[in-house]
């Protein structure tokens, strides 16, 4: 999701730490999202329907790390202000939206995918992708596009525009994208985990564990950020300083990294695999 990118009157002052902090997550995202396409590619063990959910989810992180933090920490770099040209800061928002919202829509159709799997198993398939699976996989793309689409078409484009500040302009966008984005999915993710963990007590706890994960995860990171920009869309005059809305949006963007560590810590084929590329990882993991 956008992150607002607050301008500044005085002279830029250089944030080094979001710089070093940002290069960072942009190459442990990068590395370990690369690391689960990869290995889902190459390991026959793990071409398995519920892992074709997964790399759709690390092709989401792995997109937003190359198209979306690099500009992000730009400007967070340059303590906020934007440098850049408006149509620039527009492709950002419009990435940053859909990127977002695909990676959360990601992680409703694996607990969508994983519901299936426990409630009717005799018609699940494990190994091919049916056409259930196409449209669930489809649908999280396509939604994610038709969120961020307001952007893409100009939304943004408000008289009077501040060009030393990148965010979404308009409070009613912010809240219906947020509303799409987040609340909708965190009721339905919300009572799936239920579901998964009543389950959890009858069937092999390690099936529904990382399922459940994914979404303690997904909710620590994003709730905050979702939470703060919805009550700037309410209350226009409520002070919120921008270092708060650094840090929640840092942390939703933290998420993407997360998810990796999750596939490695609970699959065995996923744990063997990253030990041919990371020989140094402890024989914990």
């Amino acid at each position: 999701m956008p992150a607002n990118l607050t301008a500044s009157s005085h002279s830029t002052n250089y944030n080094f730490p979001a710089l070093i902090f940002g290069i960072l997550l942009i190459i442990i995202i990068i590395c370990g999202n690369v690391l689960v396409c990869l290995s889902v590619y190459t390991e026959k063990a793990l071409k398995t329907t519920t892992n074709y959910f997964i790399v759709s989810l690390a092709v989401a992180d792995l997109l937003l790390a190359v198209l979306v933090l690099p500009l992000f920490v730009y400007a967070e770099f340059q303590d906020g202000v934007w440098s850049l040209n408006m149509t620039l800061c527009d492709g950002l928002m419009t990435m940053d939206v859909m990127l977002c919202t695909a990676s959360i829509f990601n992680l409703c159709a694996i607990s969508i995918d994983r519901f299936i799997a426990v409630s009717i198993p005799l018609n699940y398939n494990r190994k091919h992708v049916d056409q259930r699976q196409i449209v669930l996989l489809s649908a999280t793309w396509i939604l994610a596009l038709a969120v961020a689409s307001p952007v893409m078409f100009g939304i943004n484009n408000v008289p009077n525009r501040d060009h030393s500040e990148c965010k979404l302009e308009d409070n009613n966008y912010v809240l219906y994208s947020s509303v799409c984005s987040f609340f909708v999915p965190w009721v339905d993710c919300d009572w799936l985990s239920m579901f998964l963990s009543l389950i959890s007590r009858k069937k092999k706890v390690l099936k529904v564990i990382p399922i459940i994960l994914f979404l303690c995860a997904f909710l620590f990171c994003w709730t905050p950020f979702f939470v703060v920009h919805t009550m700037r869309a309410l209350c226009e005059d409520c002070y919120i300083p921008s270092s708060v809305t650094s840090i929640v949006t840092w942390l939703g963007y933290v998420n993407s990294a997360l998810n990796p560590v999750i596939y490695t810590v609970f699959n065995t084929e996923f744990r063997k695999f990253f030990r041919k590329f990371l020989p140094t990882l402890p024989n914990c993991c």
